[in-house]
Protein backbone atom coordinates (compact mmCIF):
# COMPACT_ATOMS: atom_id res chain seq x y z
CA UNK A 1 0.00 0.00 0.00
CA UNK A 2 1.18 3.16 -0.85
CA UNK A 3 2.28 5.85 1.98
CA UNK A 4 -0.78 8.51 2.01
CA UNK A 5 0.01 11.96 4.24
CA UNK A 6 -1.83 11.39 6.26
CA UNK A 7 -3.10 7.52 6.02
CA UNK A 8 -6.50 6.68 4.77
CA UNK A 9 -7.74 6.04 8.79
CA UNK A 10 -7.22 9.96 9.38
CA UNK A 11 -8.56 11.17 6.33
CA UNK A 12 -11.35 12.21 8.09
CA UNK A 13 -9.38 14.73 10.09
CA UNK A 14 -8.45 16.95 7.17
CA UNK A 15 -10.10 20.40 7.55
CA UNK A 16 -11.41 20.17 4.55
CA UNK A 17 -12.82 16.26 4.21
CA UNK A 18 -12.85 14.47 1.07
CA UNK A 19 -16.05 14.01 -0.92
CA UNK A 20 -17.33 10.97 -2.34
CA UNK A 21 -15.36 11.22 -5.65
CA UNK A 22 -12.14 11.70 -3.78
CA UNK A 23 -12.06 8.72 -1.36
CA UNK A 24 -12.82 7.05 -4.37
CA UNK A 25 -9.56 8.04 -5.72
CA UNK A 26 -8.09 7.99 -2.62
CA UNK A 27 -8.34 4.16 -2.35
CA UNK A 28 -6.91 3.38 -5.81
CA UNK A 29 -4.18 5.70 -4.58
CA UNK A 30 -3.62 3.43 -1.82
CA UNK A 31 -2.80 0.57 -3.92
CA UNK A 32 0.30 2.33 -4.98
CA UNK A 33 3.24 0.06 -4.04
CA UNK A 34 5.11 1.37 -0.96
CA UNK A 35 7.76 3.61 -2.90
CA UNK A 36 5.10 6.20 -3.55
CA UNK A 37 4.29 8.24 -1.30
CA UNK A 38 0.66 10.51 -1.94
CA UNK A 39 0.15 13.71 -0.37
CA UNK A 40 -3.58 14.60 0.25
CA UNK A 41 -3.95 18.13 0.12
CA UNK A 42 -0.48 19.61 0.09
CA UNK A 43 -0.06 23.49 -0.23
CA UNK A 44 1.52 24.64 -2.89
CA UNK A 45 1.76 28.27 -2.44
CA UNK A 46 -2.14 29.39 -3.33
CA UNK A 47 -3.31 26.20 -4.48
CA UNK A 48 -3.98 22.71 -2.78
CA UNK A 49 -4.84 19.61 -5.55
CA UNK A 50 -6.35 16.96 -3.94
CA UNK A 51 -3.05 14.75 -4.31
CA UNK A 52 0.25 14.58 -5.24
CA UNK A 53 2.10 11.45 -6.34
CA UNK A 54 5.94 11.24 -5.33
CA UNK A 55 8.25 7.99 -6.42
CA UNK A 56 12.28 8.51 -6.85
CA UNK A 57 12.05 7.19 -10.04
CA UNK A 58 8.65 7.38 -11.46
CA UNK A 59 8.08 10.95 -11.13
CA UNK A 60 5.61 12.90 -9.67
CA UNK A 61 1.77 13.65 -10.76
CA UNK A 62 -1.27 15.64 -8.98
CA UNK A 63 -4.10 14.78 -9.11
CA UNK A 64 -7.19 16.37 -9.33
CA UNK A 65 -10.24 14.96 -8.82
CA UNK A 66 -13.82 16.32 -10.18
CA UNK A 67 -17.31 14.98 -8.85
CA UNK A 68 -19.32 15.96 -11.35
CA UNK A 69 -22.51 14.78 -12.02
CA UNK A 70 -22.66 12.38 -15.21
CA UNK A 71 -25.19 14.86 -17.81
CA UNK A 72 -25.16 18.23 -15.73
CA UNK A 73 -21.70 19.78 -17.35
CA UNK A 74 -21.51 21.01 -21.02
CA UNK A 75 -18.34 23.01 -22.43
CA UNK A 76 -19.01 25.98 -24.60
CA UNK A 77 -17.13 26.93 -28.01
CA UNK A 78 -15.11 29.12 -25.77
CA UNK A 79 -13.95 25.96 -23.72
CA UNK A 80 -16.12 27.30 -20.46
CA UNK A 81 -18.31 25.31 -18.63
CA UNK A 82 -22.01 25.35 -18.03
CA UNK A 83 -23.76 23.47 -15.36
CA UNK A 84 -27.53 22.35 -14.82
CA UNK A 85 -29.12 23.62 -12.22
CA UNK A 86 -32.90 23.12 -11.62
CA UNK A 87 -32.93 22.36 -15.48
CA UNK A 88 -31.36 25.38 -16.27
CA UNK A 89 -28.35 25.98 -17.73
CA UNK A 90 -25.79 28.18 -15.57
CA UNK A 91 -22.02 29.23 -16.37
CA UNK A 92 -19.35 28.30 -14.03
CA UNK A 93 -15.94 29.32 -13.25
CA UNK A 94 -14.60 26.24 -13.10
CA UNK A 95 -11.74 25.14 -15.58
CA UNK A 96 -10.52 21.93 -14.01
CA UNK A 97 -7.95 20.43 -16.77
CA UNK A 98 -6.32 24.25 -16.64
CA UNK A 99 -6.44 23.58 -12.87
CA UNK A 100 -4.59 20.83 -12.96
CA UNK A 101 -1.65 22.37 -15.79
CA UNK A 102 -1.66 24.75 -12.95
CA UNK A 103 -0.86 22.16 -10.38
CA UNK A 104 1.74 20.73 -12.47
CA UNK A 105 3.48 24.40 -13.37
CA UNK A 106 3.69 25.34 -9.72
CA UNK A 107 4.93 21.95 -8.67
CA UNK A 108 8.39 22.23 -11.19
CA UNK A 109 8.37 26.02 -11.37
CA UNK A 110 8.39 26.40 -7.09
CA UNK A 111 8.95 23.26 -5.64
CA UNK A 112 11.04 20.79 -8.08
CA UNK A 113 13.18 22.26 -10.85
CA UNK A 114 16.45 22.61 -10.67
CA UNK A 115 18.57 26.03 -11.77
CA UNK A 116 19.85 23.97 -15.24
CA UNK A 117 16.23 22.64 -15.88
CA UNK A 118 14.61 23.52 -18.58
CA UNK A 119 12.08 26.35 -18.23
CA UNK A 120 8.80 24.05 -19.37
CA UNK A 121 7.85 21.26 -17.09
CA UNK A 122 8.64 17.93 -18.23
CA UNK A 123 6.97 14.04 -18.03
CA UNK A 124 9.11 13.66 -14.55
CA UNK A 125 6.23 15.90 -13.41
CA UNK A 126 2.47 15.09 -14.49
CA UNK A 127 -1.19 16.20 -14.29
CA UNK A 128 -3.92 14.17 -14.52
CA UNK A 129 -7.88 15.17 -14.09
CA UNK A 130 -9.96 12.47 -12.89
CA UNK A 131 -13.94 12.35 -13.12
CA UNK A 132 -15.33 9.36 -11.17
CA UNK A 133 -18.84 9.72 -12.50
CA UNK A 134 -17.83 9.62 -15.85
CA UNK A 135 -16.62 7.05 -18.33
CA UNK A 136 -13.54 8.02 -19.83
CA UNK A 137 -14.88 8.56 -23.44
CA UNK A 138 -17.87 10.34 -22.18
CA UNK A 139 -14.72 12.67 -20.82
CA UNK A 140 -13.27 12.99 -24.14
CA UNK A 141 -16.68 14.10 -25.58
CA UNK A 142 -17.32 16.63 -22.81
CA UNK A 143 -13.43 18.01 -23.25
CA UNK A 144 -14.31 18.43 -26.69
CA UNK A 145 -12.84 21.93 -27.36
CA UNK A 146 -9.69 23.20 -27.42
CA UNK A 147 -8.68 23.94 -24.18
CA UNK A 148 -7.41 27.58 -23.68
CA UNK A 149 -3.63 27.22 -23.98
CA UNK A 150 -1.73 24.27 -26.08
CA UNK A 151 -0.14 23.07 -22.50
CA UNK A 152 -3.36 22.16 -20.75
CA UNK A 153 -3.26 19.13 -23.32
CA UNK A 154 -0.88 17.91 -21.59
CA UNK A 155 -3.43 16.76 -18.82
CA UNK A 156 -4.57 13.64 -18.91
CA UNK A 157 -8.45 13.37 -18.60
CA UNK A 158 -9.80 9.83 -17.20
CA UNK A 159 -13.40 9.02 -16.16
CA UNK A 160 -14.44 6.48 -13.70
CA UNK A 161 -13.34 3.19 -15.33
CA UNK A 162 -9.80 4.38 -14.99
CA UNK A 163 -10.57 3.69 -10.91
CA UNK A 164 -10.97 -0.26 -11.99
CA UNK A 165 -7.50 -0.64 -13.48
CA UNK A 166 -4.12 -0.64 -11.66
CA UNK A 167 -3.06 2.51 -9.51
CA UNK A 168 0.25 2.81 -11.71
CA UNK A 169 -1.71 3.39 -14.90
CA UNK A 170 -3.17 6.60 -13.16
CA UNK A 171 -0.16 8.08 -12.09
CA UNK A 172 2.15 7.57 -14.80
CA UNK A 173 6.24 7.07 -14.93
CA UNK A 174 8.72 8.79 -16.48
CA UNK A 175 12.73 9.02 -16.90
CA UNK A 176 13.82 8.74 -13.47
CA UNK A 177 14.41 12.40 -11.97
CA UNK A 178 17.51 13.48 -9.85
CA UNK A 179 17.54 12.86 -6.61
CA UNK A 180 17.86 16.41 -5.73
CA UNK A 181 14.81 17.57 -7.38
CA UNK A 182 12.43 14.66 -5.72
CA UNK A 183 14.23 15.43 -2.34
CA UNK A 184 13.76 18.91 -2.79
CA UNK A 185 9.87 18.40 -3.50
CA UNK A 186 9.42 15.90 -0.28
CA UNK A 187 11.04 19.07 1.57
CA UNK A 188 8.31 21.27 0.50
CA UNK A 189 5.50 19.04 0.62
CA UNK A 190 6.14 17.48 4.14
CA UNK A 191 3.34 17.89 6.89
CA UNK A 192 4.62 20.93 9.29
CA UNK A 193 4.16 20.35 12.78
CA UNK A 194 1.27 22.86 13.25
CA UNK A 195 -0.64 20.78 10.61
CA UNK A 196 0.30 17.66 12.56
CA UNK A 197 -1.03 19.40 15.67
CA UNK A 198 -4.24 20.30 14.15
CA UNK A 199 -5.14 16.83 13.06
CA UNK A 200 -4.72 15.58 16.85
CA UNK A 201 -7.50 15.00 19.09
CA UNK A 202 -7.61 18.55 21.45
CA UNK A 203 -6.91 18.32 25.24
CA UNK A 204 -8.78 21.22 26.75
CA UNK A 205 -7.52 22.66 30.02
CA UNK A 206 -9.93 22.18 33.06
CA UNK A 207 -11.17 25.81 32.67
CA UNK A 208 -11.59 25.23 28.98
CA UNK A 209 -13.47 22.25 29.65
CA UNK A 210 -15.65 24.06 31.67
CA UNK A 211 -16.66 26.67 29.33
CA UNK A 212 -17.25 23.74 26.61
CA UNK A 213 -19.35 21.82 28.73
CA UNK A 214 -21.20 24.69 30.64
CA UNK A 215 -22.50 22.23 33.94
CA UNK A 216 -24.87 24.81 35.25
CA UNK A 217 -26.52 25.55 32.15
CA UNK A 218 -25.49 29.22 32.18
CA UNK A 219 -27.63 30.97 29.73
CA UNK A 220 -25.00 33.95 30.02
CA UNK A 221 -21.50 33.41 30.76
CA UNK A 222 -18.57 35.97 31.08
CA UNK A 223 -15.30 34.44 30.82
CA UNK A 224 -11.94 36.01 31.68
CA UNK A 225 -8.47 34.74 31.97
CA UNK A 226 -4.75 35.83 30.36
CA UNK A 227 -3.62 35.05 26.77
CA UNK A 228 -3.01 31.09 26.44
CA UNK A 229 -5.85 29.84 29.28
CA UNK A 230 -7.65 27.95 27.11
CA UNK A 231 -10.51 30.81 26.39
CA UNK A 232 -10.98 30.43 22.83
CA UNK A 233 -9.72 26.72 23.02
CA UNK A 234 -13.34 26.52 25.13
CA UNK A 235 -15.14 28.47 23.35
CA UNK A 236 -14.08 26.77 19.82
CA UNK A 237 -15.38 23.44 21.99
CA UNK A 238 -18.54 25.03 23.14
CA UNK A 239 -19.62 26.46 19.64
CA UNK A 240 -18.40 22.51 17.50
CA UNK A 241 -20.42 20.96 20.28
CA UNK A 242 -23.96 23.00 19.77
CA UNK A 243 -23.27 23.05 16.06
CA UNK A 244 -22.84 19.53 16.32
CA UNK A 245 -26.33 19.44 18.17
CA UNK A 246 -27.85 21.24 15.55
CA UNK A 247 -28.33 24.43 16.83
CA UNK A 248 -27.75 27.59 15.13
CA UNK A 249 -24.55 29.19 16.15
CA UNK A 250 -23.09 32.78 15.97
CA UNK A 251 -19.67 33.93 16.95
CA UNK A 252 -18.54 37.02 16.53
CA UNK A 253 -15.23 38.78 17.34
CA UNK A 254 -13.08 42.05 16.45
CA UNK A 255 -11.40 40.82 13.40
CA UNK A 256 -10.69 38.65 11.07
CA UNK A 257 -7.77 37.21 12.20
CA UNK A 258 -9.34 36.18 15.44
CA UNK A 259 -11.93 35.05 13.41
CA UNK A 260 -9.47 32.63 11.21
CA UNK A 261 -8.35 31.67 14.47
CA UNK A 262 -11.64 30.44 15.87
CA UNK A 263 -12.43 28.46 12.30
CA UNK A 264 -9.50 26.60 12.54
CA UNK A 265 -10.13 25.53 16.01
CA UNK A 266 -13.81 24.66 15.25
CA UNK A 267 -12.31 22.31 12.47
CA UNK A 268 -9.81 20.97 14.52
Amino acid sequence: MAVLRPVLADLGRLATPLNGAELRVAEKLAELDDEWTVYVQPRLELDVPDFVAVHARHGVCAVEVKGWRYDNYRQNDDGSFDCRQGGVWMPTKELPRYQAYRYRSTIFDHFFALPDDPDQPTQAVRAVLILPEWSSDKVEGLFRKPSVTDREETVRVLGGDALQGPAAAIVGTSPAPKPAQIKRLHRHLAESETVQELRKPVRLSEGARNVANNPNNARRRRVRGPAGCGKSFGLAARASRLAAERTTVLVLTFNTTRANYLRTLVSA
